[in-house]
């Protein structure tokens, strides 16, 4: 499981696609890097001098926004800054801290374009099973009204690797899922779901987490279904924080 799924602002870079103009340069260096890690993860690329700075650049910027949208988090763990710069930890005890995402937006367009922070919903990975799963269902009725999302069997790896992603569901736990979309009287829906085909489907590049998938030596058929998957499951995944923003 990727650790980045841990940071939902840093995580959420990767399906801007430039709707948010403030983070387009994040969303840029997110991607840069993680294609950086995808394609050199076992090898040892040497960088042109010409590209060393902007590299190194990316990587402290990338460091420098993880800190910003988690100091809050930081600090309620119990750490803090040192004159080094460096988070240490607070040796004393401390009351739990209440589950909450952190969220920005701006009040409108006559007033100035800065960002309001604000408590949202309780995270993904913090609700119990039967709220994962109303979630879920409501999100997949919402994709099938009007122009169903939908529509081939492969799009079920769209909706179970979204749903692993988001840490709806366990990766690895085929049978479960398949009983849980079963409960669900789902309608509309393709045919073919079954445990045993996701257990074949999730292999290959498939088999990652979905924020590193990458057509790197596909072609044809292959590259096409894959990209049909990918594309699929980004929109479902679009659909589920619309779902619960909208709770």
């Amino acid at each position: 499981m990727a650790i980045v799924k841990t940071f939902h602002e840093i995580d959420n870079l990767y399906y801007n696609h430039g709707k948010n103009p403030k983070l387009n340069t994040f969303e840029t260096y997110y991607k840069c890097i993680s294609k950086w890690r995808n394609e050199n993860v076992h090898h040892a690329p040497e960088l042109p001098d010409a590209e060393v700075a902007p590299a190194i650049h990316m990587v402290v910027s990338m460091y420098i926004y993880a800190v910003m949208v988690s100091i809050t988090d930081l600090e309620m763990a119990g750490c803090e800054l040192d004159n080094s710069g460096v988070t240490v930890p607070v040796m004393y005890p401390s009351a739990p801290a209440a589950s909450y995402e952190m969220d920005t937006y701006s009040r409108d367009n006559s007033e100035e374009d800065e960002p309001v922070q604000k408590v949202a919903e309780c995270p993904i990975n913090k609700m119990n099973e039967e709220e994962k799963m109303d979630l879920l269902k409501r999100s997949i009725l919402k994709a099938q009204s009007y122009t169903p999302l939908f529509t081939k069997k492969r799009h079920w790896m769209s909706i179970y690797k979204m749903a692993a992603h988001k840490n709806i569901i366990i990766d690895g736990d085929y049978a479960y899922f398949v009983q849980r979309i079963g409960m669900m009287d789902l309608k509309n829906m393709p045919d073919g779901l079954s445990a045993n085909y996701l257990d074949r489907m999730n292999k290959g590049v498939f088999a990652d987490d979905l924020s590193e998938w990458t057509s790197t030596g596909l072609s044809g058929m292959k590259r096409s279904e894959f990209t049909d998957i990918k594309e699929t499951a980004e929109k479902f995944g679009e659909i589920i924080d619309e779902t619960r923003h909208n709770e």
